[in-house]
């Protein structure tokens, strides 16, 4: 089985995932954002096959993608992450989660009350 990943945030993690993602066979990435335009540039001329976003909401409404990977700052987390759960999409995101246990909790509370397979 091939899963469809969605990367936010090109930065050091996120490039260093993206190419980790694009490397394994069990992954095929399919869309990327970041709020920098140069770094979403470098990626597509690295990989000219791979859509890049208008904008965050943009990519995890995709139908096609099944996996959210998050690689932005810590004090986004929390946002990203809830904008993928709230489209029925799997999370994988950087640590820390939040930048408090609150925040935390919150989002895995959330996550478990959402109504969709994990991948």
């Amino acid at each position: 089985m091939i899963h469809k990943v969605g990367v936010i945030g090109l930065g050091v993690m996120g490039k260093y995932m993206f190419g980790a993602l694009i490397a394994d066979p069990h992954f095929e990435v399919i869309g990327s954002w970041d709020l920098d335009v140069l770094q979403c540039q470098l990626i597509q001329q690295q990989y000219p096959d791979i859509a890049i976003a208008q904008s965050a909401e943009a990519l995890v409404s995709r139908e096609d993608i099944e996996l959210v990977y998050i690689a932005t700052p810590p004090t986004t987390h929390v946002q990203y992450a809830s904008l993928a759960i709230d489209h029925g999409k799997a999370v994988l995101c950087e640590k820390p989660l939040a930048v408090d246990i609150q925040s935390s909790r919150r989002l895995v509370e959330k996550r478990e009350r959402a109504k969709f397979q994990m991948v």
